[in-house]
């Protein structure tokens, strides 16, 4: 599951059912979506979170280090993301 926008969902209440309705495994969540840590909940319930887009290394090891599985990037850190 991708949560980019309200347009879809109409906010993050409503992401969460659907990937308790779906089953989901893994949901992707805008970078912007993940600074008021409600994204959190996901992990709370088993769902690993990736961030989308984040092209900055600091952000990415902050991330991770809040329990953010991956990130999709429009830059490779050589061997940095690990």
């Amino acid at each position: 599951m991708r949560y980019y926008n309200d347009s879809y969902f109409g906010n993050f209440d409503e992401v969460l059912a659907e990937c308790r309705k779906g089953s989901f495994h893994v949901c992707m969540v805008a970078d912007y979506y993940l600074e008021d840590g409600r994204w959190k909940i996901l992990l709370d319930e088993g769902i690993s979170v990736w961030a989308s887009v984040v092209d900055d290394y600091s952000e990415w090891k902050k991330l991770k280090s809040l329990g953010v599985s991956g990130c999709v990037t429009n830059f490779l850190f050589d061997g940095e993301a690990e």
